[in-house]
């Protein structure tokens, strides 16, 4: 089943990425709606994923937990090959980026003569980013459930704030994010901070606000 959920995305964004121009980058309407139009057929099938994973008990005894091995190889590996091709069918920029990483100096004029965002570019953009999601995913999940599903007040509110911090962090998130910028820091220090203050602040949002608020509450 989930290797047709793969296929089913994989054509849908391809489908997409072919029809419609600049499917991968951001289209805004409106100022207020932002969405990359390729990954439309994402957003429908995962959440339909969603509502399956939940009425087949997935993650309980008995249903269906991913295997946390296989997962991760496969993440890895899927995320690998979707940089590479990624990186080709951008610009030289992208390329040079590349040649440097890998130490491929010796390929360097092939790598950029390799025509962009052709047809097979398009396809293998679309295979190799919807298996690295749906890994990256199965993978993410079988992490937690091996060493994160376990009782405890403060693993009991994240979960059920979950939905909560999914709908409001990227308000946060960015906006933090943009205003640390000016800020010379340390990745290692940056990136885990901005994680780590969002989500408290997302969680915090949750709790106080959606989970009270008359008319969310409903929802959250």
């Amino acid at each position: 089943m989930l290797a047709a959920f793969w296929l089913a995305n994989s054509l849908g964004m391809f489908a997409v990425s072919v029809c419609w121009k600049d499917a991968g980058h951001f289209q805004t309407f409106g100022h207020l709606l932002a969405f990359m139009p390729e990954r439309v057929p994402m957003y429908a099938a995962y959440f339909i994923m969603g509502l399956v994973a939940w009425r087949q008990r997935w993650f309980t005894p008995g249903g269906f937990c991913p295997p946390m091995a296989p997962w991760l190889l496969l993440t890895v590996v899927s995320m690998t090959l979707y940089a590479f091709c990624r990186a080709l069918s951008e610009d030289a920029h992208s390329v040079e980026t590349l040649v440097s990483i890998l130490h491929l100096q010796r390929y360097q004029d092939q790598l950029q003569a390799v025509p962009k965002m052709t047809m097979l570019m398009k396809g293998m953009n679309a295979v190799w980013f919807n298996a690295a999601s749906l890994s990256a995913l199965m993978a993410t999940c079988a992490v937690f459930q091996r060493f994160f599903n376990a009782p405890g007040s403060l693993l009991k509110s994240l979960s059920a704030n979950s939905f909560g911090i999914y709908f409001i962090h990227s308000t946060i998130l960015f906006p933090f994010a943009y205003f640390l910028t000016g800020y010379t820091l340390p990745l290692a220090i940056k990136a885990p901070g901005v994680i780590g203050v969002s989500l408290v602040l997302s969680w915090a949002v949750s709790v106080f606000v959606l989970k009270k608020a008359p008319l969310l509450r409903r929802i959250f």
